[in-house]
């Protein structure tokens, strides 16, 4: 009996840390790195800040994250020389609620769409899966 319980949590175990956020995100074609977060986060910020006249505000809120247990404020832009057709919102980031702490950073440059987020924060991507193949959110 306790032989099936260990192989039962061992399984569920193994599971679980799939992520089931990843996964699908995977699907969807996202490249996700977690070890290059910061750097991920400031190269997008830097990309934004160098050419900002190239981008426009395209969507911002909060939601609840049930991978991060709390609140998060979503800020997507939109890069103008990609086509819309293409992808609607380049650059998403997305901070907690309250202390600004950064969480996640999705982006889409040359064809490819990148994710990277916090392992401090959460263990997982967020749980927003796009329903277009041409979005990030």
């Amino acid at each position: 009996m306790r032989l099936i319980i260990f192989i039962s949590l061992i399984f569920s175990l193994n599971v679980w840390s799939q992520c089931p956020s990843n996964l699908a995100l995977k699907a969807q074609g996202f490249k996700i790195d977690t070890q290059k977060f910061y750097q991920s986060y400031s190269e997008a910020q830097r990309w934004i800040d160098q050419s900002d006249y190239q981008f426009e505000d395209d969507l911002s809120g909060t939601i609840y994250s049930s991978v991060a247990s709390q609140m998060v404020t979503i800020k997507s832009l939109d890069y103008l020389p990609t086509a819309r057709p293409e992808m609607f919102g380049d650059v998403v980031f997305m901070k907690t609620f309250r202390g600004s702490t950064p969480v996640e950073v999705r982006w889409y440059k040359n064809g490819q769409k990148y994710l990277s987020y916090n392992i401090q924060v959460q263990e997982c991507a967020t749980n927003s899966i796009p329903y277009a193949g041409n979005a990030l959110l």
